[in-house]
């Protein structure tokens, strides 16, 4: 092994992100892997349970780490990055005298708030969930199509057998004859009833696909809320241990004259609330992410999506509504005519008749048209068919309505995330002002309080759920997008 991960005691906190390319089930698979993208020198094959997972030397940023692993994105779509907790890593490559660390605090890099490691989800999913369904009964379609499309209809032949006696005479008569019907009940109704059930079937499963797409939809955003609440019970639980040790620290100072009793009981308010939070979270519904989805959501302010026009080319080409339509316009077809009433037979055979000594060879045709042709079958084809296309156009135009609408949502909580990070750094940078000048006071600027330092802290706890709110947020629109759209996979939605 190149290196191994191991906790230092380090003076000042310090990111640190293990670049994890890809988790292959054998341990030459992995090393294949390490020589064909000639990665040896800096990644190693580690062994976890069931998997042989190649990993890199840890960056100090989790945007740079995910740069380094983005040449393998498109080919190995199961690479993701693995947050450690914040301490310094060791590369163990080298004797313990020499060892140094591989991740350096760099105070031009900023890393903004991110889920933590423990909102992944890196085994395999156990239970089954409706995308799995989805699946199978698009397999089962495939299936049932394919047969249906190659089974021929009937051709219209018939093989007649009749036999008469005569009880008085006992004489009989026998007839035998091969009847092609190319109307009524004959080759045209066959071809025309399979026609009709190919269309009815296709129907039934895309309505049955576009009910279960739905129901996928919202089982994702069920899940979605499962980590929401996670990221909330997360956050509580943070903001009740400061305002824990606020409290026992301002009980303290009223007792020794230094905080009043008003700044007492505003942070024994702020610590039960934090303690009902706790406690309503804490019984809700929480879930873990994917390794995929919990990369997306990391960097969601970083993503760009593809263009709005190419988006809403891709959901009108997947619209099962829009695939409907068209059935419906073909079904049309089916109207009645007066070809239906038609009766066309062609037919050969022998005939021996009562009491005669041969059989008459007998080649003969029948045809029978109606005289009622029922006119106007057209223009009611037409009428009905017309209405469908004025709904074709309708469900296209709304389709761009709502990828508009979602790609500027989208937008909308990208800025969000972007702008809370910029607030967290003010923060943080104000607080870390106030700590400099509560440590080395200088006699030309007034004291600065404990009380504001604490209070800075406790902004600092919000705005960090803000953030992780605002990157779950831009998710769900992104899960939105891709029910609307129906790419292979979530990265299609993305142009990076």
């Amino acid at each position: 092994m190149l290196f191994c991960i191991s906790v230092a005691a380090p003076a000042a906190e310090v990111s640190c992100y293990t670049v994890q390319l890809a988790a292959l089930p054998s341990e030459e698979q992995a090393n294949a892997f390490l020589r064909d993208e000639q990665l040896s020198a800096r990644c190693a094959v580690v062994a976890v349970p069931g998997l042989y997972t190649v990993r890199c030397d840890p960056e100090r940023s989790y945007l740079l780490a995910m740069r380094k692993m983005g040449p393998y994105r498109e080919a190995h779509p199961s690479a993701y990055v693995n947050v450690t907790p914040r301490h310094l890593v060791r590369a163990l490559s080298s004797p313990p005298s020499q060892a140094q660390f591989t991740c350096f605090e760099d105070r031009d890099v900023f890393d903004t708030v991110l889920l933590p490691a423990s909102f992944m989800a890196i085994d395999q999913k156990s239970d089954e969930d409706i995308s799995s369904i989805v699946t199978r009964v698009e397999d089962v379609r495939d299936e049932y199509l394919d047969q249906l499309n190659d089974r021929g209809s009937f051709k219209g032949l018939y093989l007649r057998s009749q036999l008469d006696r005569d009880t008085n005479t006992d004489d009989e008569r026998e007839q035998l004859f091969l009847e092609w019907e190319l109307f009524d009940e004959g080759w045209y109704e066959s071809k025309r009833e399979l026609d009709e059930k190919r269309v009815e079937t296709k129907l039934q499963y895309l309505q049955l696909l576009r009910d279960m797409r739905e129901r996928n939809m919202h089982e994702s955003l069920f899940r979605l809320q499962g980590v929401i609440n996670a990221a909330r019970f997360y956050q509580a639980k943070k903001i009740l241990k400061a305002l824990k040790n606020l409290l026992t620290k301002y009980e303290e100072q009223l007792k020794q004259g230094y905080a009043t009793q008003d700044e007492f009981q505003d942070v024994r308010y702020k610590y039960e609330s934090a303690q009902s939070d706790v406690h309503h979270y804490s019984g809700l519904d929480q879930r873990r992410m994917d390794a995929r989805a919990f990369d997306i959501a990391n960097t969601i302010e970083y993503v760009s999506l593809a263009s709005v026009d190419s988006l809403t080319k891709q959901a009108i080409d997947n619209s099962y509504d829009l695939q409907i339509q068209e059935l419906f316009i073909n079904r049309s077809e089916f109207f009645p005519q007066w070809v239906d009433n038609l009766s066309l037979r062609l037919y050969a055979g022998a005939e021996r008749d009562f009491g005669a000594d041969q059989r008459d060879n007998i080649v003969g045709i029948r045809l029978r048209v109606p005289i009622d042709f029922k006119p106007g079958r057209a223009n009611m084809i037409d009428i009905e068919q017309s209405a469908f296309r004025d709904q074709k156009q309708a469900i296209s135009l709304r389709l761009a309505q709502k990828t508009s609408r979602l790609s500027e949502l989208f937008q909308f909580h990208q800025k969000r995330v972007k702008t809370a990070a910029s607030q967290y750094r003010l923060l943080q940078g104000h607080r870390n002002l106030k700590q400099e000048q509560s440590r080395y006071p200088l006699s030309a600027l007034p004291a600065a309080p404990d009380k504001v330092i604490d209070s800075l802290s406790i902004e600092l706890l919000a705005k960090e759920e803000d953030i992780l709110l605002a990157r779950l947020a831009a998710f769900e629109v992104l899960l939105q997008l891709d029910a609307l759209v129906k790419p292979d996979s979530l990265s299609k939605l993305v142009a990076n």
